[in-house]
């Protein structure tokens, strides 16, 4: 049991990022709240998928299940918490993530606190369960709160101009791994919702990407937001999410109800008349 929990150690994403400079994870979130979905969404072939707790229905009970899931499809999984408070970090983290995303870091201090929230005393003010917890494959992992930093992805999220203000300050604390990019935030902080290409917006995204490339040693995420993804990885974005499991549900059904109607309505139209023969008359 002792070389299986540490093979998994060894397979944690954090572990990857710093081994390999040349990986760079592509995911998507989790806002269905369903195991099974999770499940289908980590064996489609995402490199890591993140489970959200603040903007989704999804509690703790919930995010138990869905990183099972994930287990299951041998896909890393993250978790965005609500609020940067220790209570619903610590919970978090004791159901064992491969990562965790805290929203709304605006400046030193907070990211201090973040990072406090995942370190055991006297590094910081986790509370110590760890032979009770699933990270610690419940006790199995004897290991486990002497190691549990080594392979955990801190990520601070920055969505207000306090954040890119601060954003050189953040990525200098020690125990902050990186930071996650909220674009659709950030633009309606600015005064621009929705607007990633606004030039104040894209002013604000230069600054934390310049900031983010002179410390190569801390990751840059983030959501695309409309951006394409290329150039994301070409902004230097080490990890980029750019749909949600709801989003890619409701095309597809946004599609299939199209050519169903499509098919449906052309049964009413004389024979010569259908739009499926007059596509093939213009072939």
């Amino acid at each position: 049991m002792r070389r299986s929990v540490m093979a998994l150690a060894e397979r944690s994403l954090k572990r990857k990022l710093r081994d390999d400079p040349s990986f760079r994870p592509y995911g998507a979130f989790l806002m269905s709240a369903s195991p099974a979905v999770a499940e289908l969404m980590g064996r489609s072939g995402y490199d890591y998928l993140v489970l959200d707790l603040e903007h989704s229905p999804a509690e703790t009970r919930d995010a138990f299940s869905l990183l099972q899931a994930c287990s299951a499809a041998r896909c890393p999984a993250m978790i965005r918490v609500a609020l940067n408070r220790p209570e619903l970090i610590k919970k978090a983290l004791d159901l064992g993530p491969d990562g965790i995303i805290i929203p709304l870091v605006d400046n030193a201090e907070e990211a201090k606190a973040a990072v406090a929230a995942c370190h055991y005393p006297p590094q910081g003010i986790r509370g110590v369960a760890a032979p009770l917890v699933r990270a610690s494959c419940w006790g199995l992992d004897k290991d486990y709160a002497h190691r549990c930093t080594d392979d955990l992805l801190v990520l601070c999220q920055i969505e207000t101009p306090a954040a890119v203000e601060g954003v050189s300050q953040i990525l200098d604390v020690n125990g902050v791994d990186g930071i996650f990019v909220g674009p659709m935030d950030l633009s309606a902080s600015l005064g621009h919702m929705g607007e990633v290409n606004n030039a104040h917006v894209r002013e604000a995204l230069q600054k934390v990407e310049a900031a983010a490339a002179k410390r190569p040693e801390k990751i840059l995420a983030g959501f695309s937001g409309g951006r394409p993804v290329a150039d994301l990885f070409a902004s230097g974005y080490r990890m980029v999410a750019s749909s949600a499991d709801m989003v890619l549900l409701r095309q597809a059904a946004l599609d299939d109800v199209s050519v169903g109607k499509d098919a449906a309505a052309n049964m009413d139209k004389p024979r010569g008349k259908r739009k499926s023969d007059d596509a093939l008359d213009q072939t």
